[in-house]
């Protein structure tokens, strides 16, 4: 489910595509890998379209980057931030956002380290 516009984080989301699409990505490529269409993808990258807050670890690992790549780009957390508690305290979350996002996040911890 795409979530509506948020500035910051569709921002952070387009500079991740552009970062991937530098190193040679098409837009079916990135499509294939969020397994979504085409215009899916350009949603994501010009009209402010966030996509799924669950698949913000996938835009993290697409880049190369480590988790949370996509919170501090969109300046939601900083380096020295923990991210867990960055994710309890972002204002521009419900509590439903905030909850799915803080355990994405430590599933993908829980599989990567």
């Amino acid at each position: 489910m795409a979530h509506p516009p948020d500035e910051a984080l569709s921002r952070a989301i387009s500079e991740v595509l552009h970062e991937v699409r530098n190193r040679g990505m098409t837009t079916r490529d990135i499509a294939g890998y969020f397994a979504v269409t085409d215009s899916t993808v350009y949603r994501w990258e010009g009209s402010g379209r966030v996509p799924a807050l669950s698949l913000l670890p996938a835009f993290d690992r697409l880049a190369g980057q480590p988790r949370g790549h996509v919170l501090r780009l969109a300046g939601y957390v900083s380096d020295e931030t923990d991210l867990a508690a960055a994710i309890a305290s972002a204002a521009d979350l419900d509590d439903m956002g905030r909850d799915i996002l803080a355990k994405v996040y430590e599933i993908v911890r829980v599989l990567t380290d």
